[in-house]
């Protein structure tokens, strides 16, 4: 098996490629270009962009859990 090498850049396993020789090939090399560093940018973009949406998720069912009971009728039971 090749090398791993990670992209996701939080050590996870989002995204990872595996660097191997060619079949005809005598030896790996050392200058393989794994990807541009736009991609990898947008890639990270897009991760902040999920994990902010989902913590705003999260957030709203606390706020809706927070003001539940709030109503009228609605006493407090002992």
């Amino acid at each position: 098996m090749g090398d791993e090498i990670d992209l996701s850049g939080d050590g996870g396993v989002l995204k990872q490629i595996v660097r191997r020789a060619k079949p005809d090939a005598i030896a790996p090399s050392d200058d393989f270009p794994v990807v541009d560093g736009m991609i990898i940018t947008l890639d990270k973009k897009k991760r902040e962009e999920a994990k902010a949406a989902a913590a705003a998720r999260i957030q709203a069912k606390l706020d809706a859990k927070k003001g539940q009971g709030k109503g009228k009728g609605k006493g407090k039971s002992k």
